[in-house]
């Protein structure tokens, strides 16, 4: 649920609240003078609805909570295991700590500069540790080294209908 729905929810109910609430005060002041029956009527079935809308609106909202916080749960826990299987394989190409460690970054999507600059390495040694990563894995390059991480996660490609006369 996005911070915009929920603060729709709750001004709404805030709404309903205070609509209640003032009936309420309104039926307080009316009840030594002239209150009649129609309009007592009315003005509790005003606070009825009101008061059940907004326990409606905040169940709901309770009920929406909920299930975001368990999709978060179940992206963390989809997330850590997607970690533990490239570490995994990692290990199972017998990659030396600093190929390792350039395979990992060179997966998230950085540069040899990049991976360079925060290992206080030099460029030309990261590029070997890449070439040492691809031959140990026997991947063609960083675009194979990341589809074969990826493959796994993205929908099957469906066969496009021909498009024969």
């Amino acid at each position: 649920m996005s911070d915009k729905t929920r603060s729709r929810y709750a001004v709404i109910a805030i709404l309903l609240i205070t609509i209640t609430g003032l009936t309420i005060i309104d039926l307080i002041f009316d009840w030594p003078h002239t209150l009649s029956l129609s309009h007592f009527v009315v003005e509790i079935a005003i606070v009825l609805v009101c008061f059940t809308l907004s326990v409606y609106l905040i169940l709901l909202w309770l009920a929406e909570r909920r299930q975001a916080m368990d999709a978060n749960d179940s992206l963390h826990t989809h997330r850590q295991g997607l970690g533990s299987r490239i570490d995994q394989q990692l290990k199972d190409w017998r990659l030396t700590r600093a190929e390792y460690n350039t395979a990992v970054l060179m997966i998230k999507g950085l540069s040899h500069k990049e991976i360079a600059a925060i290992c206080g390495r030099r460029e030309r040694t990261v590029r070997q540790h890449a070439v040492a990563v691809y031959r140990k894995s026997g991947l063609g390059g960083r675009a194979q080294l990341s589809a074969f991480f990826l493959e796994d996660l993205l929908p099957p490609v469906e066969p496009e209908p021909s498009k024969e006369a």
